[in-house]
């Protein structure tokens, strides 16, 4: 099985995964991480990690969960989140996808667990995080307001998914984690077959409908 587990910066995705591999699961992390982060590159680069990252998943996946930290699908919403920002529009990675996907090389991991915690809590572990890596109080408080303006949208995109595709997706509470990977687990279990080309079909649309609106959350 593969699950995949997202949420914004702060919100306990990598700890959650690592709750997991301690119980036997193996974790695949991001791009970045798990590649480096790519300068010149052409577009495509971080895309062809996307499909490398499901090739892992789907033969880890053969003898014991696979855990992808963060979504394989990611550059879709984000793009649609950051919009204002300049991000350019998604047809040219809908196109991608969809082809990887007819070619049997890319799928959709058999469940979505969106991770929160009290948007204070993120804020505030995010903040710690900046600044332990070397960035200035004011650099970190920049960054940590940028990414809390993904926290709304992100959810009314996974909220639609699993409205979609009832039972593909649920959100999960991290601040106890015995307790969320015992929900996870028990979500593994029920999580119903999803076809892919249905699934990316269902993601152009509502993206295309819905603005993402990304005013800060209170």
């Amino acid at each position: 099985m593969i699950i995949a587990i997202e949420g914004a910066p702060g919100v306990g995705k990598s700890t959650t995964s690592a709750a997991l591999g301690a119980r036997g699961a193996q974790v695949i992390p991001e791009v970045n991480l798990l590649f480096g982060k790519a300068e010149g590159q052409l577009r495509e680069w971080y895309y062809d990690r996307q499909v490398a990252r499901w090739e892992m998943a789907r033969l880890i996946s053969r003898d014991r969960l696979a855990v992808l930290d963060g979504d394989l699908y990611q550059p879709l919403w984000f793009a649609w989140i950051y919009a204002a920002e300049g991000w350019p529009a998604n047809a040219w990675a809908f196109d991608f996808y969809r082809r990887r996907i007819a070619r049997g090389q890319m799928g959709f991991p058999d469940l979505y667990v969106l991770a929160h915690v009290a948007e204070a809590t993120r804020r505030e572990r995010m903040m710690a995080r900046e600044m332990a890596h070397g960035r200035s109080e004011a650099a970190a408080l920049a960054k940590t307001d940028r990414y809390a303006r993904m926290v709304e949208p992100q959810r009314r995109f996974f909220a639609a998914l699993g409205a979609r595709f009832p039972g593909w997706v649920v959100e999960i509470e991290t601040d106890r984690l015995e307790t969320a990977v015992a929900a996870i687990q028990d979500a593994a279990g029920t999580a119903p077959p999803v076809a892919p080309a249905e699934a990316l079909d269902f993601i152009e649309h509502w993206l295309g409908a819905h603005p993402a609106r990304t005013d800060p959350p209170l």
